[in-house]
């Protein structure tokens, strides 16, 4: 709550400072209101107020321009690498960051190996039921002396048990119309002896 608090009165502060920026203002000239020995307080307009200080007298302000820049682009913190001391602290903090980059390079060994070994998992485990696949295809096609194998006699017994459930359903089905006939004239005639 309090960081809301304080957030807010930095924007309310800043976005009543408007002064700083009134001088890019068109049209606003700026008129002395009050001249003092260290401050001139100006105004330009109703809102607009500023306050600048008067340098004592006998002291000169000297201008500090900022270092050029090098042509080089290379790493400003470079120069000063050599110059830094180590100490206890910094060299364990760079052995913990060398053991660091090593436990990453060992894991992602272990992560490639074990992307292998899964490869090869599912490629064994299509090889087996490729294989089986063929298997049973042969069984199918099995010649007529390898039929006395249990495994063949059971899917004939399968076969032979389809085939006559088959049979069954077609002369049930030949049977039908004949009977389906006889059955709707029965209703017909009992229909029309209940409305007589």
């Amino acid at each position: 709550m309090n960081k809301i608090i304080n957030y807010t009165l930095v924007a309310m502060i800043l976005n009543w400072n408007v002064s700083a920026f009134a001088e890019s203002e068109e049209g606003c000239t700026w008129e002395t209101v009050e001249e003092t020995a260290t401050y001139i307080q100006e105004k330009c307009g109703e809102t607009n107020v500023r306050i600048r200080s008067i340098p004592p007298e006998g002291m000169e302000i000297t201008v500090v321009e900022a270092p050029k820049k090098k042509d080089n682009k290379e790493n400003p913190i470079k120069e000063f690498k050599d110059k830094v001391e180590k100490t206890a602290k910094s060299e364990q903090q760079q052995k913990a960051v060398v053991q660091v980059e090593e436990e990453v390079e060992e894991t992602g060994k272990k992560v490639t190996k074990f992307k292998q070994d899964k490869a090869l998992e599912e490629k064994k485990s299509i090889e087996q039921k490729i294989d089986e696949n063929i298997k049973n295809k042969q069984l199918a096609e099995t010649p007529v002396e390898d039929t006395e194998k249990p495994l063949v006699k059971e899917e004939i017994a399968k076969i032979e048990e389809v085939k006559k459930a088959d049979e069954k359903i077609i002369k049930k089905a030949e049977e039908t119309p004949g009977q389906m006939l006889m059955q709707t004239k029965q209703k017909q005639t009992n229909q029309v002896d209940a409305d007589l």
